[in-house]
């Protein structure tokens, strides 16, 4: 029981994790993956996404976030994945 109890805790860290990344628009032609991607990095790595450590925060023009960045054409895949 114990394994099981394990692997559902794992399960929801997952998903808490999953649910902090967002896509947003980020340019006319760029989204960009924001939150908590370093666990994914690899998976969007191999999507051909580019991580920025600096890009301009939607919500603040003068802060900068890090984040990967697709061309719009791959929102529709990223999503997916996500």
């Amino acid at each position: 029981m114990e394994g099981k109890t394990n692997k559902l805790i794992f399960i929801i860290f997952l998903r808490n994790i999953i649910n902090t990344m967002q896509v947003i628009d980020y340019t006319e032609k760029a989204i960009a993956v924001i939150g908590e991607t370093k666990n994914f990095k690899d998976t969007l790595g191999s999507l051909k996404g580019k991580f920025n450590p600096s890009l301009r925060d939607p919500n603040n023009k003068e802060n900068k976030i890090a984040g990967w960045i697709f061309p719009k054409t791959k929102k529709e895949e990223i999503e997916k994945v996500i």
